[in-house]
């Protein structure tokens, strides 16, 4: 079976549409706070961060996927976490594409960059970040509001007995 990401999901009846942008360090926050829920340490969370820090902008763009694919090297991401081992790093980015929280877009050769064609077109490897820039989990729906939104994440944290 097939998982499908937050954003392959059809949407629920009755729920506004999501936003065409969100900001990545208030995902990265409910992320964190909800952790427990997609099983995840704060040293995946810390490699998530790095991650989301590569982006420029600090709105994601859902409406252009290639925009959010991000190409850095294990080297790069490596001195951004000061210094973890290529191994460390490794293992925590197989744990959030696990968690659903990233997706890897491999080229043929297993490098990350960008492709770029006569005619304008292009093709970007790398992780992927749209599926952490998605809207939280159905489990998690509830009120918006910011207390709410804690509230309500860390009732998701919680394991069920």
């Amino acid at each position: 079976m097939q998982r499908l990401t937050r954003l392959e999901m059809p949407p629920e009846p009755g729920r506004p549409p999501a936003p065409l942008h969100v900001d990545k360090w208030v995902i990265l926050r409910e992320i964190g706070v909800a952790r427990r829920h997609f099983g995840v340490n704060d040293r995946q969370l810390v490699l998530l961060q790095a991650l989301l820090g590569l982006r420029k902008d600090s709105a994601l763009r859902l409406d252009d996927p290639s925009g959010l694919i991000v190409h850095p090297s294990n080297d790069t991401l490596s001195a951004r976490l000061n210094g973890m081992p290529c191994s460390t790093l490794r293992r925590h980015l197989a744990a959030l594409v696990d968690a659903g929280l990233i997706a890897r877009r491999d080229s043929p050769n297993g490098k990350r960059d960008v492709r770029r064609y006569r005619d304008g077109a292009r093709d970007v490897f790398g992780f992927d970040l749209s599926p952490s820039s998605a809207a939280p989990p159905r489990s998690c729906a509830g009120p918006t509001t910011s207390a709410a939104s804690t509230t309500r994440h860390r009732a998701c944290a919680r394991p069920s007995a």
